[in-house]
């Protein structure tokens, strides 16, 4: 193999590198919804008793929305 074959094969493997770089990358959004969901029902039931609570709920809700929807985007 000439030295331009083997720097393409290079740039094709470190391509595919990256690319699973990036995946992980979008993931971590997905992980915290997933570790942040586990809070969620927490957060509603005490919203029904603490006035305070429901804001809290709200955004958490808004947050869940706008994390989804990087995570979708992302991918």
């Amino acid at each position: 193999m000439n030295r331009a074959q083997e720097n393409l094969r290079l740039l094709a493997i470190f391509h595919f590198v990256y690319a699973g770089v990036v995946l992980l990358g979008s993931l971590m959004p997905a992980f915290w919804l997933l570790i942040a969901s586990v809070w969620w029902p927490e957060l509603a039931s005490e919203a029904g008793r603490d006035p305070d609570a429901g804001a809290l709920a709200a955004s958490s809700a808004l947050g869940a929305a706008l994390v989804g929807t990087a995570v979708v985007l992302a991918w």
